[in-house]
């Protein structure tokens, strides 16, 4: 169909190719590896002071006032660095899409199949502090010691995104799920029971409270990894639930307001990309990224219904909160409670502070739970599966709170009348911020 001069269904396919091209990167990405910033860009600080730093294209070295640039023409296997890391022997080890280098202080010497590499496509590289150098790949993992790699029988074949550790456990997050695979326990030493009474009992004691320490950190490491997990498969599902929103708009109506709406949505495309990857971000952030979604979806919905995102107090703009935790109860609010609503329709965002905590409530005036979960259709029926997800990051973001962070539904009704929609309460302790 094509409406002033511009054919929509082309432009949808060359927005849907473009957008799952997008995705795939995002997710190639979505695990921060240990020389990922905070700005998503992929850094090392090596023992001597020198900073390594993905560019585009290729690898920046900066070590005092020297700048020296490696790309392909240089020595890389390809101008894309996807991972950084420094060996035990003090050598620089780069990932690429294409391939794995080892940096000798003069040149790079590219890594090959022969030397049990089972693929060239790098996703994170991980140094142990006492341990192997793990290398993942879109293949399988292999770990470096001794000066040679050893592949990994129980992950071949794996498209492993992520290494890590707990106190006992190698932790591997692959695009299947998360796989555990036991360390090998160190040797006990004897001249330890030739210590005097005295001394086994005292630093028996102090390697008690040590090793309790470190159990807790080691705890706190691996809830973050699995959470890094459950984020990689909620932002798939924000992205594909807000492009299914606007298909139907850009198939059936005029070239001009299908351009708007493909401002609009590249806007929020920006947003998500530039946070997929933070466990945390600001309530500034978030205002901005639910804003553009319930934009896009009231023009969808072509005015049955308005919307408000309202911060009570403006010191809360600064607060930090997890990542992507409200807008699958917004988006519930859109899907569920709206969608079959047959008079005008409301949303309200509010953040306001509550003592220790901030709590975030999303309300609507919709049909309410028990009656969306009778409705037929693609997205009928409570709770999502973006939902379950918040659960189980709850869940995990618990276990390493003092307070917990809290989640209410209430449905909105009277003795007399039936429900007329939906509240979520959600409390948020400061140990969040």
């Amino acid at each position: 169909m094509a409406t002033g001069g511009v054919d929509v269904r082309k432009a949808w396919q060359l927005l849907r190719y473009t957008f799952l091209g997008s995705l795939l990167l995002l997710y190639q990405n979505i695990q921060a590896a240990d020389t990922t910033d905070s700005d998503g860009s992929v850094r090392l600080v090596d023992r001597q002071g020198r900073v390594w730093e993905a560019a585009a294209p290729g690898l920046l070295l900066t070590d005092g006032p020297r700048r020296t640039r490696f790309t392909t023409r240089n020595g890389l296997s390809n101008d894309t660095v996807t991972a950084l890391a420094q060996d035990d022997a003090g050598q620089i080890w780069v990932g690429t899409r294409e391939g794995l280098l080892r940096y000798d202080g003069a040149a790079f010497r590219e890594m090959t199949y022969t030397q049990g590499l089972p693929s060239k496509r790098i996703h994170h590289l991980y140094q142990a502090p006492q341990g192997p150098l793990w290398v993942a790949t879109a293949e399988g993992v292999l770990r470096y010691t001794n000066r040679r790699f050893g592949a990994v029988a129980a992950l071949q074949g794996r498209d492993v995104r992520f290494v890590g550790e707990a106190a006992r456990q190698w932790v591997f997050i692959t695009s299947q799920g998360i796989v555990r695979l036991p360390k090998e326990q160190p040797v006990s030493w004897a001249w330890l029971g030739w210590l005097s009474g005295g001394l086994v009992a005292a630093g028996a004691g102090a390697w008690g409270v040590r090793n309790m320490r470190r159990g807790q950190r080691v705890q706190t490491q691996l809830a973050q990894v699995e959470q890094r997990a459950l984020l990689a498969q909620m932002n798939p599902h924000f992205i594909f639930n807000s492009l299914q929103s606007i298909q139907k708009y850009i198939l059936h109506n005029q070239a001009e307001a299908a351009q708007h709406y493909l401002t609009r949505f590249g806007a929020l495309m920006r947003l998500i990309l530039e946070q997929s990857r933070q466990p945390l971000l600001t309530v500034r952030d978030e205002v901005r990224m639910l804003r553009g979604y319930l934009e896009l979806e009231a023009l969808r919905f072509e005015g049955q219904f308005t919307y408000d995102v309202v911060v009570e107090d403006e010191t809360l703009l600064a607060e930090e909160i997890p990542a992507m935790l409200l807008h699958p109860f917004v988006e519930n609010a859109v899907w569920h409670g709206l969608s079959h609503h047959t008079g005008q329709g409301h949303i309200e965002v509010r953040f306001a502070r509550d003592g220790a905590y901030l709590t975030a409530v999303v309300q609507d005036n919709g049909i309410g739970r028990r009656r969306a979960a009778g409705q037929r259709g693609t997205h009928a029926g409570y709770p999502s599966r973006g939902s379950a997800i918040v659960e189980e990051r709850v869940a995990l973001l618990n276990r390493q709170a003092r307070r917990p962070l809290t989640i209410q539904i209430l449905d909105l009704t009277s003795a007399d009348t039936p429900p007329e929609g939906t509240r979520v309460v959600v409390r948020i302790p400061a140990l969040h911020s």
